[in-house]
């Protein structure tokens, strides 16, 4: 395990026991979830995360996540956040990082929300 390392050195290495996860989660970096949204709704997600699908991250990061900001991304298993993660730097992100997956993120302490039931998101 390589602690801050960036993504392109990574390759889908879970960093959750770096300590610069906890620092972008209380400072300035963003989480940036790459799952499908019935992955967010079913198991939850890191709190005050982005949610991005992977396949649209080239069309909508840059209106959603700072250029400047540490970005810490993660998925179910590493493998969608280490492509998203080239992507970033292919955008011009300089500061990327591989989170894994959302459960060794939630089992590292990173402060989670629980899932979003189909009741919670209808419309009064």
């Amino acid at each position: 395990m390589q602690p801050c390392a960036r993504v392109e050195l990574v390759h889908g290495n879970v960093l959750s026991s770096c300590p610069c996860l906890n620092r972008a989660h209380a400072t300035t970096g963003v989480f940036l979830d790459v799952r499908e949204p019935p992955e967010w709704f079913g198991r939850g997600m890191v709190k005050g995360a982005v949610p991005i699908p992977r396949g649209v991250i080239e069309f909508t990061a840059g209106d959603r996540v700072p250029l400047d900001s540490r970005v810490v991304v993660y998925c179910s298993n590493g493998v969608r956040a280490a492509l998203a993660g080239s992507t970033l730097l292919d955008l011009g992100y300089e500061d990327v990082l591989n989170g894994g997956s959302y459960e060794a993120l939630s089992d590292a302490g990173i402060p989670t929300q629980p899932p979003v039931t189909v009741d919670e998101t209808a419309q009064p």
